[in-house]
């Protein structure tokens, strides 16, 4: 019975816990203050990535180079997702910009 008890002494302390909590929060709030045009250029570098990697991963399954059709789909869907987010980024961007140029000043 005793093989089965942890020891306080062996258990990590709480600010090794926080830390890398309280690092991710300095990151976030410097990517929220980000401009839009750098939102924008890095949801079309994701697209483009994930563009390459599902046509390679069709590619390798076509000429008979992989096994596994699962992992196309996969990529493809992943694709598809990043062009929606791509453009629904876009769209919000336009949309904005067009509300500001409404506003009388």
């Amino acid at each position: 019975m005793s093989n089965f008890i942890v020891p306080i002494s062996s258990l990590p302390t709480i600010s090794s816990i926080t830390e890398p909590k309280a690092k991710q929060n300095t990151q976030s709030a410097a990517d929220a203050l980000s401009p839009f045009a750098n939102i924008l250029q890095d949801a079309v570098q994701n697209m483009a990535a994930s563009g390459e990697i599902s046509q390679d991963s069709m590619y390798n399954l076509a000429v008979g180079q992989s096994d596994d059709l699962h992992t196309g789909a996969i990529d493809m869907v992943k694709y598809n997702t990043a062009v929606s987010f791509t453009s629904g980024v876009a769209s919000s961007i336009v949309r904005a910009y067009n509300e500001l140029m409404r506003m009388s000043i």
